[in-house]
C-alpha cells in the first residue's frame, strides 16, 4: 500500500507537498533505522521529505491531509485544524472495514470531489 499511496499522493497535489509524518521511539537508534527504512524503501525525492515527532497535529493545516493507522493521531489532526483518514488496522476504530487500500482509496476520491484545497 505504501508505494501506492506514495504515487497517488505525489500525483495529487505534487512531490513537494508530500511528506512522511513518523514518531520514533525514545531509542536513538530508531531515529537511524527509520531514516534507513526511509531511504530503502521510499522514492528518492522523499528522502528528505519527513518529519519525526510524535506530536503529528503540529503540521496540521486546513490544507493538509494525514493518512495514518492510529486513532489518537487522526483524531489530534483533526483537532488542529487539518484534514484526515483513519487508516482500517486491527489496533483501531475501523478493523474488520475490509481491504485498506480500497477504503483510503474511497475517501481520498472523496475529498477531492468535494473540493479540499491544498
Amino acid at each position: 500500500m505504501c508505494d501506492w499511496l506514495i504515487k497517488e499522493a505525489a500525483k495529487s497535489v505534487g512531490r513537494n507537498n508530500v511528506y512522511i509524518l513518523t514518531s520514533p521511539t525514545k531509542d536513538p537508534d530508531c531515529l537511524a533505522g527509520k531514516l534507513e527504512w526511509i531511504q530503502d524503501n521510499l522514492p528518492a525525492w522523499m528522502h528528505r521529505n519527513y518529519v519525526m515527532s510524535v506530536h503529528k497535529h503540529l503540521c496540521a493545516s486546513p490544507g493538509s491531509l494525514l493518512i495514518d493507522d492510529y486513532d489518537y493521531n487522526v483524531t489530534a489532526f483533526l483537532g488542529a485544524g487539518g484534514k484526515a483518514i483513519l487508516v482500517p488496522r486491527p489496533w483501531n476504530l475501523l478493523h474488520g472495514l475490509g481491504n485498506p487500500r480500497r477504503y483510503v482509496a474511497n475517501r481520498i476520491k472523496c475529498f477531492f470531489e468535494q473540493g479540499f484545497e491544498r
